[in-house]
């Protein structure tokens, strides 16, 4: 990849069925982003052969150039992919889940979206008595900021349109780029501890009430 092109990661899940609902969604979005400017590039991690057989066979469905593969079987760093995706990426387009807090440690703006089948919307509502979250947010960045601090694009609204015009506003706003690459800051700073040490706290206050 060349160094100094504009790279976006995307980051469509690890499991098959987040593959099969939210790889056509980013790819889409990636193809209509890459008309706007052809220069763009993305970069995908896979998890295993299966989720790059199966992502390749969706891919095969949509005009996006410059796409590059992270293979987990193939790399020879120990570090994550996913860690590579987003160290190589400006910006990053991320299903929701443990990855969106990986890239705000990356300090990479994002576009956070998921999107769950209607049998499975259906499970979640009857398992949890409830048909919607009861937070606000659903990325962890926003759920431990407390706040929209990126954008999240969830079930009807998960389109290639609306992803598409989200993401590219985003990438024009050096501003707001820059805005919450400082609130990820701050968020990291919030979340670095001496976890020895308050675990070691945490029993010696155990032992003395005993």
């Amino acid at each position: 990849m060349d160094p100094d092109a504009k790279v976006m990661a995307i980051l469509p899940g690890s499991r098959r069925s987040e593959i099969e609902w939210m790889a056509p969604r980013f790819l889409e979005t990636a193809a209509q982003l890459q008309a706007r400017d052809p220069q763009l590039q993305f970069v995908v991690p896979m998890v295993n052969e299966a989720r790059r057989a199966q992502f390749d066979r969706i891919a095969a469905n949509f005009s996006v150039h410059k796409l590059h593969r992270l293979d987990a079987t193939a790399s020879k760093d120990a570090t994550p992919v996913s860690w590579q995706a987003l160290e190589a990426c400006d910006m990053a387009l991320v299903a929701s889940g443990t990855a969106t807090l990986e890239a705000a440690l990356f300090k990479r703006p994002m576009v956070i979206s998921y999107v769950l089948s209607p049998w499975m919307r259906r499970l979640m509502a009857w398992k949890s008595g409830q048909s919607a979250p009861s937070l606000p947010w659903v990325g962890l960045p926003n759920v431990l900021s407390q706040s929209f601090v990126v954008p999240e694009l969830l079930q009807d609204e998960a389109t290639p349109e609306h992803l598409v015009d989200t993401t590219w506003q985003l990438w024009q706003d050096t501003d707001r780029r820059e805005e919450i690459e400082q609130r990820f800051v701050q968020l990291h700073e919030t979340l670095r501890c001496d976890t020895a040490a308050k675990a070691a706290q945490a029993i010696m206050n155990v032992m003395r009430q005993a």
